[in-house]
């Protein structure tokens, strides 16, 4: 098992309620089966799940990218400027 902190932004910040949380996967897990597991978690997030993008240590990671054991996983949401 690995233990992954997970960092929420903006809209998906609002959807969770919180900044953080750490979650605990099966070691060789990778973003989707993260993005299926937050689903579960949050109904809400299923709507966003196809826009966002995800970092792990602050590095833009494609949703098959497997995570390791104290990774940090960032959700960024669609942003818009003006």
């Amino acid at each position: 098992m690995i233990t992954v902190t997970i960092r929420f932004f903006a809209a998906i910040k609002d959807i969770t309620g919180m900044e953080f949380i750490l979650l605990i996967l099966h070691k060789n897990s990778t973003l989707h089966e993260l993005q299926q597991e937050l689903v579960r978690q949050f109904p809400e997030f299923g709507k966003w799940k196809n826009f966002v993008r995800f970092a792990i240590n602050q590095q833009y990671c494609g949703i098959d990218s497997v995570l390791h054991d104290k990774d940090e996983v960032a959700i960024i949401p669609p942003v818009s400027g003006g």
